[in-house]
């Protein structure tokens, strides 16, 4: 089996994929917005256009106006992928999530527990990246928005549990997050 990627498409694609959904309204600064908020994400833009079309009669603007990025059919997505996550991937998120700005490898490596080799970082990363979840530019890693707001959600409704930084992150990090 071969997977095309589809990732980080542009406004004309994006409106042509909501087009099979109905019509939609919106300014251009508003389908940039909502691209640039997940990424240009084909599969998770699929999604939201049934959204806009069934609440907002379409209206791109609308649903802007309310500022939720992961919510529902997104949510639930992304909770059955991040279930399945590597440790190693786990920690690399919550890595980028205590930066909060694009990290280089090697500064991100030095983050990571001693348990995670560089081997094992190149290929989470490629793999965060292949599922649209982080950004690679002029050598930089950061998340996505959309993974952003899926993050501060366990934070938010408390399922901690699930995300628990101390099972990733070596004593001496937790000791830098803590202070």
């Amino acid at each position: 089996m071969r997977v095309f990627s589809l990732q980080g498409l542009q406004v004309t694609d994006i409106q042509e994929i909501f087009k099979t959904k109905g019509t939609f309204r919106g300014t251009p600064d508003d389908w940039n917005r909502l691209i640039e908020s997940y990424a240009g994400n084909p599969h998770v833009l699929n999604r939201i256009a049934t959204t806009i079309q069934q609440l907002f009669d379409g209206s791109i603007t609308e649903f802007l106006k309310q500022k939720v990025t992961v919510f529902g059919t997104i949510f639930n997505g992304l909770d059955q992928e991040f279930e399945h996550l590597s440790d190693a991937a786990k920690a690399t998120i919550q890595c980028m999530v205590l930066n909060r700005q694009p990290i280089s490898f090697s500064q991100l490596r030095t983050k990571m527990p001693s348990s995670v080799s560089s081997q094992e970082l190149l290929e989470t990363l490629e793999l965060l990246k292949a599922r649209s979840w982080i950004d690679a530019k002029s050598g930089l890693f950061s998340l996505q928005l959309m993974m952003i707001e899926y993050v501060k959600s366990f934070i938010l409704d408390e399922k901690i549990a699930k995300f628990q930084p101390s099972a990733f992150l070596d004593q001496e990090h937790q000791r830098q997050v803590a202070s």
